[in-house]
């Protein structure tokens, strides 16, 4: 059995606010993530970060970060 490659973004808004999900697409994720960090305050931050569900149980299992960005006073900068 292979593992289906997913993709998890999470998002730091700062104030113990955020949000978070999976996509099976590398595109989408980068898209929620920018659409979650639109109109944030400097030091917002959020990754992306490969995943995929475990087989010993129903969680997901994550990768190394593939993604990153952080909102600053120029805009979002990603790496």
């Amino acid at each position: 059995m292979t593992a289906h490659r997913l993709y998890a973004w999470d998002v730091s808004l700062g104030d113990d606010h955020g949000a978070a999900g999976v996509t099976d697409d590398e595109s989408r994720a980068r898209a929620r993530l920018a659409e979650a960090l639109a109109g944030a305050r400097p030091g917002a931050r959020g990754r992306i970060r490969g995943a995929f569900l475990s087989l010993a149980g129903p969680r997901y299992v994550y990768g190394r970060t593939l993604a990153a960005a952080e909102v600053t006073d120029q805009g979002v900068a990603w790496s």
